[in-house]
């Protein structure tokens, strides 16, 4: 069993878990900041208003991504925009 505390995975514990050889949990404190951050998205959404209008979406996904620019500044002011994203 693998416990992510915030700390880099080995490529052998990628690989285990790509695998199905291991599993991995997270540690209550990885717990918190997950929640912590997804409150913080939960509250910057951006959402491309005019893709939803051009476009019929049939489906949606979510996934995470990593920010470590300057992009993390205008997230958290909430002056995002995606009107030229594709």
């Amino acid at each position: 069993m693998i416990e992510l505390r915030g700390q880099r995975l080995t490529l052998e514990q990628i690989a285990a878990v790509a695998g199905e050889q291991e599993r991995v949990t997270l540690s209550a404190e990885a717990r918190a900041r997950c929640e912590a951050s997804r409150a913080v998205v939960q509250k910057i959404v951006a959402e491309n208003r005019r893709a939803r209008f051009e476009y019929f979406i049939t489906d949606t996904y979510e996934a995470g991504l990593m920010l470590t620019g300057t992009e993390v500044k205008s997230l958290r002011k909430g002056q995002s925009n995606i009107a030229e994203s594709y």
